[in-house]
């Protein structure tokens, strides 16, 4: 997890319980030049994603039971996470985005 700056939540999402709203990185058509087919983009629709964090539950990690790797997770908003697309549920966001809760 690499720290951004602080990002506004303009999903209109506040994540209960033990979730976090993500917000997916978008698959540009082209990258360093190269042009991206849409059999790419349609294959990372179902692997990891890439995404900054928006929302974090105040109660987001409190199911680990160990205190001591509790104090090690700690996700914030703003933070870059890589994460598996299947684990997520995809929501449209008030401001028309797709947004991710996990």
């Amino acid at each position: 997890m690499s720290k951004q700056k602080k990002v506004e939540n303009t999903s209109g999402i506040e994540p209960l319980e033990y979730n976090i709203v993500v917000k997916p990185k978008e698959i540009g058509s082209k990258v360093n030049g190269v042009f991206i087919p849409d059999e790419y983009k349609d294959r990372a629709r179902v692997s990891a994603t890439e995404g900054i964090v928006l929302a974090v539950s105040p109660t987001a990690f409190d199911y680990v039971e160990d205190e001591s790797l509790r104090k090690k997770i700690s996700v914030d908003a703003g933070d870059k996470v890589i994460f598996p697309r299947h684990n997520a549920m995809e929501f449209d966001g008030k401001d028309g985005g797709k947004y991710f809760i996990l």
